[in-house]
């Protein structure tokens, strides 16, 4: 692009003339991370349909983002969409825990529920919310206990 033509695409824009300067090639289209940055910002004012408009744009792009994937999942309605996503937010970072925990969220079988719950809880060992509190209520509605546990109960 030459020094010409940048003032031409801002005078073009600028006057209206935005379908000008699209015929004549003069303007860019603006990547996957601005359209993620926006729909993040979107989704923090917790403008939804801003932030689902912006991040199914970077996915569209296409982004190479997880955090844009899980994020856009997450405002979908359709379940089996959102799980592709998430999936795909899982392949492009597998040593993000949140994406699986997501996964989880989603399952409706309480063995792969458990299993996609320790993946996350091995991907992050430092969050103790992540080991004890879904595990624990999962074990409890599956009547999943160790034998310690059984133990003490059969002494009280």
């Amino acid at each position: 692009m030459t020094d010409e033509t940048i003032p031409r695409r801002k005078f073009l824009v600028g006057a209206g003339l935005a379908g000008t300067a699209v015929a004549t090639g003069l303007t860019q289209t603006a990547p996957a991370e601005a359209h993620e940055g926006l729909g993040l910002q979107a989704l923090r004012e917790k403008r939804s349909a801003d932030s689902l408009r912006e991040l199914g744009a970077a996915i569209d792009a296409p982004s190479t983002s997880a955090r844009a994937w899980l994020e856009h999942a997450r405002l979908l309605t359709d379940a089996v969409k959102a799980k592709a996503e998430i999936e795909k937010a899982t392949k492009l970072n597998p040593n993000w825990a949140e994406p699986v925990a997501a996964l989880a969220a989603l399952e409706t079988d309480s063995s792969h529920k458990l299993q996609w719950l320790k993946t996350a809880a091995s991907l992050d060992p430092r969050n103790a919310a992540r080991w004890i509190a879904p595990n624990f209520r999962l074990c409890i509605s599956m009547k999943i206990f160790s034998v310690s546990a059984q133990r003490k109960e059969t002494i009280t």
